[in-house]
């Protein structure tokens, strides 16, 4: 019963939130001769035990085969990221979209990491993953992998679904968190909320947002912590 409110309340929210940006909302169009810049700022909040949240904001920038990203605090605390990736997109009635990736990071740990991240979509159903692995320049022991999976179906503009996470951020009894995502999608803005561990340990939250600036791809990458 618990967990049935909590998604009635969450599903609420995302509509009342939706209907105001329905209202409010302009689509910036940032034009080029021969391709448009597709521009996507994005804030991923997550809420652990004790009231600690962690706020991962996150700039996506895509022209033509171009991808770049910046990052903050997705492979560890007070750590940022820059990255830089080459789209690819392929398929018929199944449409997937691929961009491999390399990024630096620096902060409060540094290296290298190879990453990816993958759109595929068919009819209602979506799935999306960004997945990276850090390579510590210090420690070579120091490495892990990081990934975001999200598996969705589209009601409407009102997409509900399963996710799953690997990261260091914080520490957790699970290797891999999984939960259940709501998340609506109104003109260039996305809203979501996220439900992680309910019935295996401590529930955490988190909750996104983002907005699209002429983009076709109004889902955050992530980001993610």
């Amino acid at each position: 019963m618990k967990l049935r409110a909590t998604l009635i309340s969450a599903w609420l929210v995302l509509n009342c939130i939706g209907a105001f940006a329905q209202d409010t909302t302009t689509v910036v169009t940032v034009q080029d001769t021969d391709r448009t810049w597709y521009v996507e700022p994005s804030l991923l909040g997550i809420l652990y035990r004790d009231t600690i949240a962690l706020w991962n904001p996150a700039l996506t920038i895509d022209r033509g085969h171009l991808h770049l990203e910046a990052r903050y605090q997705w492979e560890d605390w007070r750590t940022a990221s820059l990255w830089a990736g080459y789209n690819m997109s392929f398929g018929g009635a199944v449409q997937v979209d691929v961009a491999p990736m390399i990024g630096g990071v620096f902060g409060n740990i540094q290296g290298v990491a190879p990453g990816c991240l993958l759109e595929v979509a068919w009819k209602r159903l979506s799935f999306y993953s960004s997945s990276e692995q850090f390579i510590d320049v210090e420690d070579s022991t120091a490495g892990f992998t990081y990934t975001w999976n999200e598996l969705a179906v589209d009601l409407d503009h009102l997409l509900v679904g399963i996710v799953a996470q690997r990261t260091r951020t914080f520490e957790s009894p699970l290797d891999l968190q999984r939960g259940l995502l709501l998340m609506r999608e109104q003109g260039a803005f996305t809203f979501g909320m996220y439900l992680f561990n309910i019935g295996w340990t401590d529930p955490t939250v988190a909750f996104t947002l983002s907005y699209g600036i002429e983009s076709p791809r109004s889902r955050p990458p992530p980001k993610t912590p």
